[in-house]
């Protein structure tokens, strides 16, 4: 079974409240892979083998999980200033200490600690803080949305809008992804997110625009790389708001 980033597996057992795990590395080999708890305050990276979890999701002794609750659907144009200093701040600290090119190293104790020294002395911040954002940066999705400060469940901005039957939003305006487009789901954000963590916040820094062009080439092109109909695919405008 194929297994990625950012994927949650639930481990089905008899407990009350099942552990939920994210997907932070696999190796190119397949072998190997690094998985969260999400929902542990003390949670660190957990060693696992690919077979195993593979083996698991085809005995139900696993589960993948659809709908992300650490998805975080607020663009930051939205946030408040206190909430976007905050997550620049974390994100500086996350962008030395558990960037793309410090994986695998980062997931091993004794590298670990040696990053998160020169984090400290850095940032002049202590280290159960940077702990604090390392956590929250892996549990919450790999991505620099998951370090933005919880909102309360009162509304205004940074409330997520309901998915209704009609197609929300302006029509797009690519020439060549013409139509109504289709209402954003479980699955299609699921996609979104896969995308941002792949293509944008990596270490070629892409552009949100290509990341959105490979977005469709790796989701909605078929065997002879031709892009399906437009009437079935997202929106630039879309994509950017999610």
């Amino acid at each position: 079974m194929i297994l990625s980033v950012n994927e949650l597996l639930k481990f089905n057992d008899d407990s009350e409240t099942p552990i939920t795990e994210r997907i932070l590395w696999i190796d190119e080999g397949n072998i190997v892979a690094f998985t969260i708890d999400i929902n542990s305050e003390d949670a660190l990276p957990t060693l696992r083998k690919v077979r195993d979890l593979s083996e698991g999701l085809g005995s139900g002794s696993l589960s993948r999980v659809i709908g992300d609750p650490h998805l975080k659907l607020i663009l930051e144009d939205d946030l408040d200033d206190k909430r976007k200093e905050i997550m620049e701040k974390a994100w500086k600290v996350i962008n030395l200490v558990a960037k793309e090119s410090n994986e695998p190293a980062i997931y091993y104790r004794e590298h670990r600690g040696v990053l998160i020294r020169q984090a400290m002395e850095t940032f002049n911040i202590s280290k159960n803080m940077v702990y604090k954002y390392m956590r929250r940066y892996w549990q919450r999705g790999k991505s620099k949305t998951a370090l933005i400060p919880d909102y309360d469940n009162s509304g205004g901005k940074g409330k997520e809008k309901a998915v209704g039957q009609k197609k929300r939003g302006r029509p797009r305006k690519h020439p060549e992804l013409k139509g109504t487009g289709i209402n954003v789901d479980e699955a299609t954000k699921r996609i979104f997110r896969i995308a941002i963590s792949r293509y944008y916040h990596s270490e070629k820094e892409n552009a949100l625009t290509t990341t959105f062009d490979l977005m469709i080439k790796d989701f909605y092109t078929g065997t002879d790389n031709a892009v399906t109909d437009s009437e079935v695919l997202p929106s630039f405008e879309q994509f950017r708001y999610w």
